[in-house]
């Protein structure tokens, strides 16, 4: 006989808490969202599911949260696992919103089975439903309301939320009425250029039917639970999982598809690239060899956005290259923010389309529920935006962290709940504690010991711009410099060790694009400089590419994703530090370098190191 450990949430007290604590950050926000302002990055508020939502808000002041449901194992010599419904404030900014004290678990379940849901979150939702109505006090007078406006899981969870088929069933999708077929020992979904979409109208009602007749009605076993409490209907309120999705299903099976189909010793010199590449110094995990047994969902992240295309382009037919181009170019679109404009969705939408359609020329056997998940990505994309801001990894973090509160080999229930209890508390014995990491003073430190008289470029420039006698006293020459909050390092800064934060993307008085490594950081008079070695595009990213199929579209996209540029620097430009716009990935090959800039976000990997709960 099988038992689970059920623990729920003082509701109240956990709200008031964190809304307490962050109260001013979440204002402040809400009045860039009424706005419209800062949606330059693509954030949920900004979207049309969040403005539509805020039509039908009665009660003021609110938050509106997101729930997600994951589950994880205990321990090794057990099959105990620990479930957690827990949910995320979207009225955060992001950096604050992906930290792990601002999560808030709703209900946890531990067994040696998986969550009979009904039974687990019954009491929860009963609960929930009349929090809704009599809101939450803060400051001890003044009342908030909650409202919920998404879901997200992985497939094997979302499956249990929605009372739905698995991926292995027909029909099982949650946006459209694909049936798949069998084949091979596998549920395998063709691309069909027309799919019939599920409705808001259609989903309750094959839902009830299904509940009514206990028939599976289009994948539909019965009604979700979450009916009783979300502000946004399924299956508009539905948002996939990317992280699990794309980087630790699809993704993972390309290239090791990919892999197989090279030379055993082609591997080897693969794996050697990838585990000694460099990267910023705000990546925590970099990649690791393809034949790794495990490989963490950042680092497959870091591989499929900036490592798969420069170093397996040379050991891989130009075709099949291209094609997978379009998955990273789509994906990275998806993800980061509005590069192309309105039109960002529509292309990633057409990459994928075209991925989707050619997917069995190159692979086989990979045509299951998560590659055609990808084909409502961009559709997901216009109504919750930005893959980076579904805090995907920040709830992974949040889980693992909350499952390893626990020693010995008995009571984990009690040891999980006891720690994270302690953890709250200190959380919020600092009210005033908003742990802003963003809030850094802006402009250049860390001062060098180096004399401007040594530097023999900058003395010529402080002649032509000042003329004065006294160059050390208004330059000043530092190492590392803070720039819209991210820190940027210098050739100069020595305790860099193997990391490259001092190539960088930049542009000048002519709005031109341009990559160089900054030497050094200097302060003229109030103004902060960077002095940059600049490095001449040699081509085209595209060029590789025009002997294949896919060269018309790629040509949309990967010119901005991708540079080719010549391995020296040939000239100095002096630039006011804020038109440093990014950080780079550099690959390093024989006559030339390949730079990707890399995607901007406030993902769990993306950030100075997460606080502990």
């Amino acid at each position: 006989m099988n038992f689970a450990d059920v623990f729920d949430t003082d509701f109240t007290k956990c709200f008031s808490d964190i809304v307490e604590r962050n109260a001013a950050n979440i204002i402040q926000y809400r009045q860039k969202i009424m706005t419209g302002q800062n949606n330059e990055n693509n954030d949920i508020p900004f979207q049309n599911i969040y403005q539509c939502f805020l039509k039908t808000v009665i009660h003021q002041p609110f938050i509106s949260v997101i729930l997600h449901l994951d589950g994880i194992g205990l321990g090794k010599s057990n099959k105990l696992t620990l479930w957690i419904l827990s949910c995320m404030i979207v009225e955060l900014p992001p950096h604050l919103r992906n930290k792990r004290q601002n999560m808030i678990p709703l209900l946890s379940w531990i067994s040696s089975r998986e969550p009979i849901i009904d039974i687990w979150l019954s009491e929860c939702i009963r609960y929930l439903r009349n929090f809704k109505s009599s809101g939450f006090l803060i400051h001890g007078y003044q009342r908030w309301f909650i409202y919920f406006i998404g879901v997200i899981a992985d497939c094997p969870a979302m499956k249990l939320v929605l009372n739905h088929i698995g991926h292995n069933g027909y029909y099982s999708c949650w946006y459209c009425k694909v049936s798949g077929i069998h084949t091979l020992n596998k549920r395998q979904y063709h691309f069909e250029e027309v799919p019939i979409m599920r409705t808001v109208d259609t989903y309750m009602s094959e839902s009830a039917e299904a509940e009514k007749t206990g028939e599976n009605i289009h994948g539909h076993l019965g009604t979700s639970i979450l009916h009783q409490i979300l502000d946004v209907p399924l299956p508009q309120s539905i948002i996939m999982d990317y992280m699990h999705i794309t980087l630790l299903r699809h993704a993972r099976c390309v290239v090791l598809q990919l892999y197989a189909s090279i030379k055993p010793k082609q591997r080897i010199e693969l794996d050697n690239i990838l585990r000694h590449q460099r990267f910023p110094h705000t990546f925590n995990r970099k990649m690791r060899g393809i034949k790794d047994t495990h490989i963490k969902a950042t680092e497959m992240k870091n591989l499929l956005f900036y490592g798969l295309l420069p170093s397996f382009y040379s050991y891989i037919a130009i075709e099949k290259v291209a094609h997978i181009t379009l998955f990273i170019c789509a994906i990275r679109m998806l993800h980061g923010e509005k590069l192309f404009g309105s039109e960002t969705g529509v292309l990633a939408h057409q990459l994928l389309v075209a991925y989707y359609k050619d997917h069995t020329k190159h692979y086989h056997g990979l045509e299951n529920l998560v590659l055609h998940l990808h084909i409502h990505f961009a559709s997901r994309y216009e109504k919750y935006g930005s893959l980076n801001y579904t805090n995907c990894f920040g709830q992974e973090s949040f889980l693992g962290a909350f499952s390893k509160n626990k020693h010995g080999t008995r009571h984990w229930g009690d040891l999980l709940m006891h720690y994270f209890n302690i953890d709250f508390a200190l959380q919020n014995k600092n009210i005033e504690h908003t742990a802003n990491n963003f809030n850094m003073t802006e402009g250049p430190f860390d001062a060098s010991p180096k004399s401007i008289n040594i530097v023999e470029k900058l003395i010529m420039w402080h002649e032509h711009e000042c003329g004065c006698n006294q160059a050390t006293t208004c330059t000043k020459i530092y190492n590392r410099c803070i720039i819209n909050g991210t820190m940027y390092h210098s050739l100069g800064y020595t305790k860099r060790q193997s990391t490259m934060s001092y190539f960088v993307k930049y542009t000048n008085n002519d709005h031109s694009i341009l990559f160089g490594s900054i030497e050094l950081f200097f302060k003229y008079k109030d103004f902060n400089f960077a002095l940059i070695n600049h490095h001449i595009n040699q081509k085209l990213f595209s060029d590789i590419f025009s002997s294949t199929s896919y060269h018309s579209l790629l040509s949309k996209c990967i010119n901005s994703y991708y540079y080719i540029l010549q391995s020296k620097a040939s000239l100095c430009h002096y630039v006011p530090v804020h038109h440093i716009l990014n950080l780079c990935v550099v690959f390093e090959k024989e006559n030339f370098i390949i730079v990707t800039p890399i995607s901007r976000g406030y993902e769990h990997d993306e950030v100075v190191p997460n606080l502990k709960l």
